[in-house]
């Protein structure tokens, strides 16, 4: 069977309004989501910001991301290479709750949808880790959440780590991002059932014919074949498989 098409796109078109309640759990928390057809419950680029913000193109979601950090440009890229995560979406509901008889709002940075799960993610720096603000709301949302079947987290973005594999992020990306025809696909499955493993030099030198560079870097972000190198940028010597497993590459994340 030749590689199939994993249904992002069919995904990405929903929002989170369309697959989480706007639920509560009366007098302790609340979900609440921007009126249609509004993504986001506040404006996140804007001239008048003193603070730098960006927009970053992702595949997956086929439209720009808006993020208000270094450290969102980073999650974007990873839930982009990520193949288990089917969609991301930025800044796209409101958290109010209770603490100490004081009333909290919190805006997270993204909701994730992996697999059947659905996660609500605050990225943070590795140097956040220590905070001590952001480990007590941390400590009230993840079981009140939880009882709405949300997993709440706070993700970490691992600096060295993603300097080392910056080039490989950026390449796959860019390489990836155009679709690719039932015909390439089926060219693919031809090649890797012949072999187990081939080099991406091997496909830069022609084995997938003059579009295998984007073919094998497609293949990669849907989950299909994984580079098994590990990190840093793509070599000669990098190597490719048959994916068994929906496994995130590169991981990127802050133990």
């Amino acid at each position: 069977m030749p590689f199939e098409l994993q249904g992002h796109r069919s995904a990405a078109n929903s929002h989170p309004r369309d697959f989480i309640r706007a639920s509560e759990i009366p007098g302790v928390l609340s979900i609440s989501f921007p009126l249609e057809p509004d993504l986001r419950v506040r404006r996140v680029v804007t001239r008048s910001r003193a603070r730098r913000t960006y927009k970053c193109p992702s595949w997956k979601m086929d439209r720009m991301i808006h993020a208000e950090s270094q450290n969102e440009v980073v999650a974007t890229r990873l839930y982009d290479l990520d193949p288990a995560v089917s969609s991301f979406h930025e800044q796209a509901l409101v958290i109010r709750y209770r603490f100490e008889d004081e009333l909290r709002s919190h805006i997270p940075d993204f909701v994730v949808r992996r697999g059947e799960a659905v996660e609500i993610d605050e990225i943070k720096d590795e140097i956040d880790q220590q905070d001590q603000e952001l480990k007590q709301r941390t400590d009230i949302l993840t079981p009140l959440l939880a009882q709405l079947g949300l997993k709440y987290r706070v993700r970490f973005v691992n600096k060295r780590a993603q300097e080392t594999n910056v080039q490989l992020m950026r390449r796959l990306l860019w390489l990836g991002h155009s679709e690719i025809s039932t015909i390439e696909r089926e060219q693919a499955d031809r090649l890797f059932l012949k072999r187990s493993e081939i080099s991406w030099g091997e496909i830069n030198g022609g084995a997938l014919g003059e579009r295998g560079l984007q073919i094998a870097a497609r293949l990669v972000l849907e989950g299909s074949i994984h580079l098994g190198n590990g990190s840093g940028p793509l070599s000669a010597d990098s190597s490719l498989s048959v994916s068994r497993n929906q496994k995130s590459y590169p991981d990127l994340w802050a133990a």
